[in-house]
């Protein structure tokens, strides 16, 4: 990877991780004001009423995904007509996209009591926050193509900044709509305004940073340009349904068959996951443009050296972060929310399990759509997707909760893990893709023996105080993993190329600080 895509990712993924632990701060702290005003029956219906709309959000087939591989070639020729062309088209696709998932919540709102079940606490209708969530999840596509541009000219950090800004403003006005006022329907509305503002402030900063954007011009897709973005709109449609199944589904066949208490119960914990999966994943958002642009190179030698210190990287990543997530968050979420909101070990080695698996794939998935592989193995995702509800019904019969969380791992492993990697090193790096899932068994193993070993020795440290043992914990998480980690693999090429890059990074922020 060039100096210059090296910065950009190191920029981006600063701002973006910061943008991600403000976000997490603010999401608990209106996760606290919301449990402890309105209780667990809320939480319920709001983690579920979101999966719904996850289901909704189906209707934009993965535009995002395609804008971006689409805007590369363009971007590095610095090629306006095209890039007007591309926008145009996607600004009048997201327009339709804001009705299909307007038109899909009117359509739902008949089968909502068969999705709430045993919330007899909830005093506001459940139809009208069932259309505030729609509203909110519609309006988030509107102008949204200008945030993509920006990501793909490798400014996230731009739209990063905008986001933090945004969920602090939102964390204050919400504490003060549930703490102060105890209106659910004033804090879903307000949701709804921020999204709107949110999404035109950022078209108005690109339009700024961008001028040529603001000029008319009457450029147009190709007939034939058109019809290959449909092309991946399906195939990337179909990968859509495998992420919805595997986000969603979970939480809406709990509730089916178990309790909407159930699902607000597990609430903070899969909380938890996904927040910290979503400040890693600032990381690859801001590499997948940079491996975009390299792409355009057609450097094979080069683009594989880049994917093994990415691997590696991820692999440390995920290595360090699910174990902390393994030890902390029983604690850290009796401490918050109450020991009842704390799930068992089981169900939290599956959710954390599979946030590893999902987690090591993100090298491969950040090649296969930066190359824009979306037609190759076009199915995978659907297979994917009935694999989990089908096996989810039939472990939840068997093995209740558990058996749901694991019912993704196993639809994953099956499919995902190995397919993924097949496609991209067969297109991409044109070899075999033995080496990669070798070494991938033996990284999980070690992965596993690690965060075994970090939970057993933070369980034999019996202490005082709640706070006293999470501190405790995240000292040993911060030592441990990484101390095992450099010591069985300072010697590898990978190893060393991460150190390189780090040296490099950290020579330039000294020596702008130098000149400051």
């Amino acid at each position: 990877m060039a100096k210059s895509r090296v910065q950009a990712v190191a920029v981006n993924t600063a701002v973006g991780v910061t943008q991600k632990i403000v976000t997490i701060i603010c999401n608990f702290a209106i996760q606290i004001v919301f449990i402890r005003t309105l209780g667990a029956q809320y939480a319920g219906v709001s983690a579920l009423f979101t999966s719904v709309l996850t289901v909704l959000a189906f209707a934009d087939l993965g535009m995002g995904t395609a804008i971006a591989y689409n805007l590369y070639r363009p971007i590095a020729q610095n090629d306006h007509e095209k890039i007007h062309a591309y926008l145009r088209f996607y600004g009048g696709m997201y327009k339709i996209v804001a009705l299909v998932v307007l038109a899909g919540g009117l359509i739902c709102c008949p089968l909502l009591p068969y999705l709430v079940k045993d919330v007899p606490d909830i005093r506001e209708n459940i139809t009208l926050i069932f259309m505030l969530y729609v509203l909110d999840t519609a309006g988030s596509y509107l102008l949204i193509y200008k945030s993509t541009f920006l990501n793909a000219c490798q400014e996230n950090f731009v739209t990063s900044a905008v986001h933090t800004a945004v969920i602090v403003v939102k964390m204050i006005f919400s504490i003060f709509f549930l703490a102060v006022l105890h209106s659910f329907y004033a804090y879903l509305a307000f949701s709804v305004l921020l999204t709107l503002a949110q999404n035109l402030l950022i078209s108005r900063i690109a339009d700024k940073r961008y001028p040529f954007l603001r000029e008319k011009s009457g450029a147009s897709l190709s007939g034939g340009e058109k019809k290959k973005i449909y092309k991946n709109m399906y195939a990337m449609s179909l990968y859509k349904v495998s992420g919805t199944a595997l986000n969603s589904a979970d939480n809406i066949i709990i509730s089916n068959m178990g309790s909407t208490v159930q699902v607000g119960l597990l609430s903070n914990q899969i909380l938890i996951l996904r927040q910290v999966y979503d400040v890693v994943s600032q990381f690859y958002s801001a590499v997948t443009s940079g491996v975009g642009n390299l792409s355009t190179e057609d450097d094979t030698a080069q683009e594989y050296k880049v994917f093994r210190t990415l691997n590696f990287v991820t692999f440390w990543i995920f290595l360090f972060s699910a174990t902390a997530i393994f030890v902390l968050s029983g604690p850290v979420i009796e401490w918050v929310f109450g020991a009842e909101y704390v799930c068992t070990l089981p169900v939290l080695f599956v959710l954390v399990f599979d946030y590893f698996v999902k987690g090591m794939v993100n090298p491969v998935s950040t090649y296969r759509t930066s190359h824009g592989l979306f037609v190759q193995g076009k199915y995978r995702p659907l297979i994917m997707a009935i694999l989990n509800v089908v096996l989810s019904i039939l472990f939840m019969k068997w093995m209740g909760v558990f058996g749901v969380f694991l019912a993704t791992i196993v639809s994953r492993v099956l499919t995902q893990v190995w397919f993924d990697p097949y496609i991209v090193f067969k297109h991409v790096f044109k070899t075999s893709p033995v080496r990669y899932f070798v070494q991938l068994a033996l990284r999980t193993a070690f992965t596993l023996a690690v965060g075994a070993a970090t939970y057993l020795l933070a369980e034999r440290l019996t202490l005082p105080s709640l706070v006293l043992t999470i501190l405790v914990r995240i000292v040993l998480c911060l030592v441990l993993p990484n101390a095992v980690l450099i010591l069985c693999y300072y010697r590898t090429p990978e190893f060393k190329q991460t150190v390189s890059i780090l040296k490099r990074l950290l020579s330039k922020i000294v020596d702008r600080l130098a000149r400051k």
